[in-house]
């Protein structure tokens, strides 16, 4: 708690101190974690706008200034990166403030003059990977996406991606790195042939060992095979944030096509899911369906909660429904959607008919940097919503 009312005492006294002038231009720095380093870039534009760039994507940033120190929030999560200027190199840290034991990863980093790009590396675009934990093994699958001027890699499982990865290939060996603000990933391995082996880092202390080999026909168990649904939504109530307590079917959505987002602040797969919502929703206007999110927090209590939730409401401008699911710390999905069954992952997408009837469910996010994976959620979503709709 002393840590939180630190970092709020920080942000408030800001506009209380003669502030810096501006910070501008391109930064690379570098995040130096389990012996390993990871590059990121930060552009600083006017109106204390920053953009952290992980390779390929782009994440929209604000930041402030304490005098000589920059505080840059990432989005609603809970971490931050905390600069210092000097001249034309940058130290700081990448803190998770209200993680116990403490969470502090330190950065460096200079001035620039441009981005840098990945050139193309002519590596197999697909992979199946298998990724270890003492006696677990989990499959996934590794992408590679090539365009003109740049290379990025994801990797794929049955609950979700590991969103943008940035290649760099040298002899033998290859490493595959991403930081977007919240989560970092350090893949170290050497390439012999068709076979991709080494350890993958992420966070200040996880390690795995993996081993991929290049498979283009390899697919993981459909997600929309996983979780099943038996029951009617109509017998759940839950708590809206406004306070009023509904039946998740009610006289707003009885009669329509009705998306129901299982769905937590904490999670960036379920932020890319809900970015996707809105500009789906964006173009089809003339589409009568109803939107919900059932969430469940990390929070430390439900006040704390609600909070996160309204602030994720606002940054990510959701105009429909919030419901709260519960904490995940003590509450399984299952308890408050009985009816649900296999649950694997946030987020789970559920799809009714103007009747109620549960006709979809999609298990996980195939978000923007798995290509064609990406590319068939979303003609796959809006078919699955024209046919309900034609009904």
């Amino acid at each position: 708690m002393a840590k939180i009312l630190l970092l709020t005492l920080s942000l408030v006294l800001t506009s209380c101190f003669e502030k810096d002038e501006p910070l501008d231009g391109v930064w690379s720095l570098k995040l130096r974690i389990q012996n390993k380093e990871i590059p990121f870039q930060l552009h600083f534009q006017e109106n204390q706008k920053v953009d952290l760039h992980n390779g390929a994507e782009v994440i929209n940033l604000g930041y402030d200034l304490l005098n000589d120190i920059v505080l840059i929030p990432i989005l609603n999560f809970d971490a931050l990166l905390e600069l210092k200027q000097d001249g034309s190199t940058i130290t700081g840290n990448w803190i998770k403030p209200n993680r116990e034991p403490e969470f502090r990863v330190p950065v460096t980093g200079t001035k620039v003059p441009a981005k840098i790009k990945v050139p193309k590396l002519g590596i197999p675009e697909k992979w199946k990977i298998e990724l270890s934990d003492k006696d677990k093994t989990k499959e996934g699958i590794l992408l590679f996406t090539q365009r003109d001027d740049y290379t990025f890699a994801s990797v794929l499982t049955r609950t979700g991606d590991y969103r943008f990865l940035t290649p760099k290939k040298s002899g033998d060996s290859l490493v595959l790195y991403g930081f977007d603000g919240v989560f970092s990933f350090f893949f170290d391995g050497k390439l012999s042939g068709e076979i991709y082996e080494g350890t993958m880092y992420s966070g200040i202390s996880s390690q795995k060992s993996f081993k991929a080999k290049v498979n283009p026909d390899f697919e993981l168990p459909d997600p929309t095979k996983t979780t099943t649904l038996a029951g009617n939504l109509s017998d759940v109530y839950l708590k809206k944030l406004n306070g009023k307590t509904e039946s998740l079917i009610n006289e707003s959505n009885k009669d329509k096509v009705k998306v129901f987002q299982v769905f937590g602040s904490w999670c960036p797969n379920c932020i890319d899911e809900t970015r996707f919502i809105k500009k789906w929703r964006e173009r089809n206007k003339d589409k009568d369906v109803s939107f919900s999110i059932i969430a469940f927090e990390r929070s430390p209590n439900k006040k704390e909660a609600i909070k996160q939730l309204k602030k994720t409401k606002k940054m990510l401008a959701i105009d429909y429904p919030i419901y709260i699911g519960g904490l995940t710390s003590g509450t399984k999905v299952e308890e408050v959607l009985p009816q649900l069954k296999n649950f694997i992952s946030f987020p789970t997408t559920l799809i009714l008919d103007k009747n109620n009837r549960v006709r979809k469910i999609h298990a996980g996010f195939s978000g923007p940097a798995t290509g064609k994976y990406y590319e068939d959620f979303m003609m796959e979503f809006d078919s699955t919503i024209d046919r309900l709709l034609k009904e």
